[in-house]
């Protein structure tokens, strides 16, 4: 009687298509007409080709401002996501804190007034980064100081640079 081996994807004909590498997952609530969009489909549009895998994952099916040449689901397939991943808003930092599976999380914060309506609600963000080991990302000097006004520790990292972010997550 045949016996498969044992470890037939890590060790057999599929082990380079199923190889562990590196993957980052960026997660934003859309991908229509607006500037992160462009940032983000056009920094991976630029970036070189590494061993990196990368994914985007939008909480909505609008056409995307451009083309993305990687992979594009909706939020809704996150959880069959294994890897790092960076949330571009408080919306998408949920998604990540939810999803268990996740190694390493970055919050991009782009929007100076959604935490400030985050806050005005009554929450506090140094609450919900605490919940994981979540590096923030500030992507600018004033950014930078409104988070640190809340005792969060930021990095400063002025453009949507996925080399930058990388070393961060991986």
């Amino acid at each position: 009687m045949y016996q498969i081996p044992k470890n037939p994807i890590e060790q057999g004909f599929l082990s380079t298509i199923y190889i562990n590498r590196p993957s980052i997952a960026i997660i934003v609530d859309n991908l229509s007409s607006n500037q992160i969009a462009f940032e983000i489909i056009n920094e991976i549009h630029l970036i070189e080709k590494n061993n990196t895998e990368y994914v985007l994952f939008s909480q909505d099916w609008n056409p995307p401002v451009l083309l993305p040449t990687v992979a594009l689901y909706h939020i809704s397939d996150i959880v069959l996501y294994r890897g790092n991943a960076i949330a571009t808003s408080i919306n998408s930092l949920y998604d990540c804190i939810n999803h268990k599976k996740l190694r390493n999380i970055l919050w991009y914060s782009y929007n100076p007034y959604e935490i400030e309506l985050y806050q005005n609600q009554g929450n506090q963000i140094h609450q919900l980064i605490s919940e994981k080991n979540i590096k923030v990302i500030a992507r600018s000097k004033s950014h930078k100081r409104l988070l640190e006004k809340n005792n969060i520790p930021v990095y400063d990292i002025s453009d949507f640079d996925l080399k930058k972010f990388s070393k961060l997550l991986i």
